[in-house]
């Protein structure tokens, strides 16, 4: 959604938490594949 929204800037991965609704609106923050997303694009931007 933040992709279409800001081309370019933001990057959508999705992550699979495996957890039900409410609870995985936040799981994502536990979740070893999104800190991997993030240090990925940290070194894209810092790299260049």
């Amino acid at each position: 959604m933040g992709e279409k929204i800001f081309p370019g800037k933001i990057e959508d991965v999705e992550i699979d938490s495996k957890q039900p609704f409410p609870e995985s609106h936040g799981a994502y923050w536990n979740n070893d594949k999104v800190w991997d997303a993030v240090w990925q694009k940290m070194e894209k931007i810092v790299n260049g």
